[in-house]
């Protein structure tokens, strides 16, 4: 038996992001970003994302969007 945990009584986190939007035409546009995030306990991550948009004749939009 290892014995009971202990937590720190604080954890602080920070995340900087980036994003970038691109108007192709009236009706589509594509969304590129990146993500970057830390805390106190050295947890870290990095999110890339991409989308893409397209307003439809009919009035629906579409949005096709990938997050790793």
């Amino acid at each position: 038996f290892a014995g009971p945990e202990t937590y720190p009584e604080t954890r602080t986190s920070n995340a900087v992001s980036l994003r970038a939007l691109k108007s192709w035409t009236p009706d589509a546009s594509t969304l590129f970003g990146y993500r970057y995030f830390w805390d106190s306990w050295d947890v870290q991550a990095h999110t890339w994302e991409a989308g893409y948009s397209n307003q439809l004749h009919n009035g629906w939009l579409v949005d096709l969007y990938y997050r790793y």
